[in-house]
């Protein structure tokens, strides 16, 4: 979850699509671990949640 905020992060003050790239795929891989693992520390249906999203 920390590349994929540091990615976001990083795209937003310089502007590099590298950024964006790692920023997407790292939370895209962080929510597959999430919904595969046996005991998630995330639970997956708080990701589901839009308005928990929205307000965190």
């Amino acid at each position: 979850m920390s590349a994929g905020t540091a990615g976001l992060l990083l795209f937003l003050t310089n502007h590099h699509p590298i950024d964006l790239l790692i920023g997407i795929l790292g939370l895209f891989f962080f929510s597959l671990r999430i919904r595969r693992a046996k005991h998630p520390f995330v639970l997956p249906a708080l990701l589901a949640n839009r308005t928990y999203l929205v307000l965190s």
